[in-house]
């Protein structure tokens, strides 16, 4: 009689979709599948080098090519159109309509 509940207890401890694959890496890069945005490519892992146009976000941050201040638009180091990349508030989509982008000297761009 035990060996029956002993089954039915591992499978409830398991979940109906089997074990969690949180503390997984499949495709061995070094980063667990829960925080890797393409678990089952090795090149693609959150700290990858991410080279700019090739179309694949390398490093998992949202953008094509590195972009240190996290607001979707690569660097202009990486090969992005992002001139100040250490403030996401300055970006390229900032428009006030006046004809300057933070990039030619708009100091003013709201």
């Amino acid at each position: 009689m035990r060996r029956p509940v002993l089954t039915i207890t591992l499978l409830f401890a398991l979940g109906a979709c089997g074990p969690s694959t949180e503390l997984y890496d499949f495709d061995g890069d070094g980063s667990l599948d829960s925080e890797d945005c393409s678990p089952t490519d090795p090149l693609i892992y959150p700290g990858a080098s991410d080279s700019f146009g090739d179309g694949i976000d390398q490093d998992c941050d949202g953008s094509d090519g590195v972009d240190l201040d996290g607001d979707g638009y690569a660097s202009l180091l990486s090969g992005g159109n992002d001139c100040v990349d250490n403030d996401p508030a300055v970006h390229p989509a900032d428009d006030d309509g006046d004809g300057f982008s933070p990039c030619a000297g708009d100091c003013n761009d709201s």
